[in-house]
């Protein structure tokens, strides 16, 4: 059985959407391969992983450092991100490169990037016969449109550089959708249709099960609330949505960071006492509330060329409720969701009397149990993964047949 080397920075015990989809990236894996993680020690006290077949190997990252701790040097890092995955991956690189053998294939997952300089690294002292690179999210931020775009001219050319080197070394790239290989493409001026492969986001490998429950009059959003996909006609339209008699018990909890912007929106439309505002919660907490929800929230950066398929799905299907979208015509999200009827679309475009009448619509639909969730599981096939890498290592560093 040939050999593969999964490297990752965030990994079991951790409940984080990056950390379960490699999680369930390295189990689906280890039924055709022998499967090494290699990962940092973010989750802090060791707990051993419970799959057998899957050896895990920590090694440790300067995040967890002390000198990372103040606020100014996490802002910094924000922008000079490659630097403190750099060093980790020298560590990780030393350690192969230390075994004194090669192996069939290594896999590099993000985010954060820190895992494929691990892959360019071994790449380029032939420690691999083949690197497979899986981005699930767009990076750099730099190449984004709208407010998703953070651009700082040192910083963007040095990230934007780094991408251009792990896209043009690597010999095969797995992405989520077509879309955004044309987009990196176009972006990065590179080329790389020819050895990208297209993969699902993975879901994990054990969702709770999905007890009875009562649901509340809430509208429930998981994940960070950035700036960029804060959507003020959204607001809007909530306000006058929970002024209507029939709705006026309704509210949004939010479970994650919220940018200030967002709150200073909410107070400005006096909208303080139809907010909930939990703060972090571990994955089970988020879907014991969300299950009580009547919709989730699922809102994406307002940029109207974003080709990327949200992580957060992984909580969407591990929640199991109807979904409330707020997103941008003709984004890889919008068609995703395009044909399911149990959710709603919002655009960013659209203005605040139409979204109005999407969220009436969408709400009474559910109330009166016209519309329901339905499970992610049917558009998915983990043996995809499996599939895709057994057929890379069977053609050699060729990339995608043409």
């Amino acid at each position: 059985m040939n050999s593969i080397i999964v490297i990752c920075e965030y990994f079991h015990p951790m409940t984080n959407t990056r950390a379960m989809q490699a999680n369930r990236m390295a189990t689906v894996l280890a039924k055709n391969f022998n499967v090494e993680v290699i990962t940092t020690d973010y989750a802090g006290e060791f707990i051993e992983f419970s799959n057998p077949n899957i050896k895990v190997t920590r090694v440790k990252s300067l995040k967890n450092s002390w000198l990372l701790k103040p606020y100014i040097v996490q802002k910094i890092n924000e922008y000079f991100v490659p630097f403190i995955g750099y060093f980790w991956a020298k560590s990780v690189f030393k350690q192969l490169e230390s075994r004194n053998q090669k192996s069939t294939i290594i896999l590099t997952i993000s985010h954060p990037i820190g895992a494929h300089f691990v892959g360019l690294f071994a790449k380029r002292s032939t420690i691999t016969e083949n690197w497979v690179a899986f981005f699930s999210d767009p990076w750099p931020s730099s190449i984004l449109a709208g407010k998703a775009r953070r651009y700082v001219p040192i910083s963007a050319w040095l990230q934007e550089n780094i991408m251009r080197k792990f896209l043009s070394e690597c010999d095969d790239i797995l992405l989520t959708n077509l879309n955004a290989t044309k987009y990196l493409e176009n972006k990065l001026s590179v080329d790389i249709e020819h050895k990208t492969h297209i993969v699902p986001h993975l879901l994990p490998n054990d969702r709770p099960a999905k007890a009875d429950v009562k649901i509340k009059k809430t509208l429930f959003h998981a994940g960070q609330m950035n700036a960029e996909r804060v959507s003020v006609d959204f607001l809007k339209a909530f306000k006058l949505f929970s002024e209507m008699p029939v709705y006026k018990d309704y509210k949004i909890a939010t479970a994650g960071f919220v940018c200030s912007n967002f709150m200073h929106e909410v107070e400005k439309l006096q909208l303080t006492d139809k907010f909930e505002f939990l703060g972090k919660l571990d994955f089970e907490q988020v879907i014991e509330i969300g299950r009580t929800s009547t919709a989730q929230l699922l809102f994406e950066s307002n940029s109207a060329d974003n080709p990327f398929i949200l992580s957060k799905l992984t909580d969407v299907d591990a929640i199991q409720r109807p979904v409330l979208s707020v997103t941008n015509k003709n984004s890889a999200m919008d068609i995703f969701f395009a044909k399911s009827d149990f959710c709603a679309l919002l655009y960013h475009e659209e203005n605040v009397e139409k979204m109005l009448l999407k969220l009436v619509t969408f709400i009474k639909k559910v109330e009166n149990s016209t519309v329901d969730f339905v499970d992610f599981y049917e558009f998915y096939d983990d043996d995809i993964i499996a599939k895709t890498i057994s057929k890379i290592v069977s053609e050699g560093t060729h990339g995608r047949s043409q």
